[in-house]
């Protein structure tokens, strides 16, 4: 399996992991409305973001606010990231694993999951 470079945590409830992360494209890359629109490539979604996954397509695929850390090679935190109002649009089956999903839109011009306005990585 790839290294794992990001995992995502519940900002109301630090005990709700929502799954280790390969890859995340667009994270800092805004949109003309000025929120991030980004792929999780080669995720292993739990709690609330695996939730969501089972609702895709209405007001339920929300998973809320979260914290993306971003890992060293050993795994180790070395800073996150708040995204707010983490929603997910559309999830596949991923190339870089069995069981991994990417949570990305089968449209290339739709975004994967929203995060609402993004602060600077702490």
């Amino acid at each position: 399996m790839k290294r794992v470079k990001y995992a995502l945590t519940s900002d109301e409830d630090e005990s709700d992991f929502w799954g280790f992360v390969q890859e995340a494209r667009g994270l800092f890359t805004p949109g003309e409305d000025g929120l991030r629109h980004v792929e999780l490539l080669g995720c292993l979604p739990r709690g609330a973001l695996l939730t969501c996954l089972d609702h895709l397509g209405g007001r339920r695929a929300s998973a809320g606010n979260a914290h993306l850390s971003f890992l060293d090679a050993a795994g180790v935190e070395m800073g996150s990231y708040f995204v707010s109002d983490v929603t997910a649009t559309a999830a596949k089956r991923s190339p870089r694993g069995e069981g991994l999903l990417d949570v990305t839109d089968p449209s290339e011009d739709a975004p994967a999951f929203r995060p609402g306005r993004n602060r600077t990585p702490a």
